[in-house]
């Protein structure tokens, strides 16, 4: 029973390496990524999935108890968890795949998704800064995240897309509208967010806005009863509605942000937190000495020439779209490096604004140096 077992879990495995290879090299979206540099990131990126399976067998993650959970899913509620509870059920009982399975599933999307992010930096960027494209897209953080972490894998790699279509000259509308409904389904907050600086953008870009208003005003109304019905099922009592606690009820339930064991000290000033939380972690010397950490400061150091690089010789091409994007994602940094006390908590998220903020600053490169 055992060597069937092993045997059916070496075939599978085999079977979606293979077809990770194949979908890897057939994808002809993409404008300027060569075959041979698609296979380098996937294995690149598989090193480490490798990494991680290991580091999870000593420190389990939300994804091995989340995959543990679905065996008594109810589907009681189908956004954030209860979401990617589904979407697990659906691979494990339905399917019938193993972890080592879905992992290897995982390690193919997270790929995926940095193959869209390395085809938006070769457009927007030169030949000549063939090494700046590199040190972005090689950044550990962007695989160790996108690994095994599979809330995390998902959410990065509808960013990817998200923002590689927002740079494209064609129009993606309904690409757009799909990824924005996954990325409310795995993080409502975020889907919120983007969605306005998206309906503004859909409007501004219409032809006959007058048509176009009502619809954008019924979509806004029902998103906001929508809203207000999650939070009187599943949060506050509406009939004694107290916008302060509303407030502070949502600064507490961004993804369950508690005191860890690696706590981190948000009383400073505000800039002050906003920065250490996207650097992070060289702000954290309390940080233990092992090889992740010290490849994570390492990184921390290169993110910062990098940005710094990108600053120097960015052009003024804001817009209003770029410009309400910048906004909520202001704001969304400004809560989550005020409320966030967990250094594991920030690692992973922090990814979620950077990747918004060199898409900025990418974009707004000088052309053809």
């Amino acid at each position: 029973m055992i060597v069937q077992f092993l045997f059916q879990e070496i075939f599978v495995n085999f079977f979606i390496i293979i077809l990770s290879v194949y979908i890897i090299t057939k994808i002809n979206i993409f404008q300027n990524v060569k075959t041979l540099q698609a296979l380098f990131i996937y294995f690149y990126h598989s090193l480490f999935m490798i990494i991680m399976i290991f580091y999870n067998f000593k420190n389990p993650g939300d994804s091995n108890f989340i995959w543990r959970s679905v065996d008594d899913y109810n589907f009681d509620l189908f956004i954030s968890n209860g979401f990617m509870k589904f979407i697990l059920f659906f691979f494990k009982h339905i399917i019938h795949l193993s972890y080592s399975n879905l992992i290897l599933l995982v390690n193919l999307i997270g790929t995926i998704g940095i193959l869209f992010f390395f085809d938006f930096l070769k457009n927007n960027l030169s030949d000549k800064k063939i090494v700046l494209i590199f040190s972005i897209i090689l950044l550990p953080s962007l695989h160790l995240w996108t690994n095994t972490y599979i809330k995390d894998s998902f959410i990065l790699t509808l960013l990817f897309i998200f923002f590689w279509a927002e740079s494209q000259k064609k129009n993606y509308n309904n690409l757009q509208i799909f990824l924005l409904i996954l990325i409310f389904a795995i993080r409502p907050y975020l889907g919120i967010l983007f969605l306005f600086p998206f309906i503004i953008k859909i409007y501004l870009n219409s032809s006959n806005k007058i048509l176009l208003t009502l619809p954008l005003i019924l979509f806004s109304i029902l998103i906001s009863v929508f809203l207000l019905i999650f939070l009187r099922h599943h949060t506050l009592d509406i009939s004694s509605f107290n916008p302060f606690e509303t407030i502070s009820y949502i600064l507490s339930r961004f993804d369950s942000i508690q005191h860890g064991s690696s706590f981190i000290d948000t009383d400073k000033f505000f800039l002050v937190n906003m920065i250490s939380y996207l650097f992070s972690p060289i702000f954290y010397p309390f940080l233990s000495i092992n090889p992740i950490n010290v490849i994570l400061i390492c990184e921390s150091i290169l993110l910062t020439f990098i940005f710094f690089y990108l600053f120097k010789n960015y052009e003024n091409n804001f817009n209003l779209i770029k410009f309400l994007y910048f906004l909520s994602l202001l704001l969304l940094l400004f809560i989550v490096s005020d409320t966030t006390t967990n250094i594991g908590i920030v690692l992973r998220q922090k990814w979620t604004i950077l990747i918004f903020f060199i898409y900025i600053l990418v974009d707004g490169q000088k052309k053809k140096l």
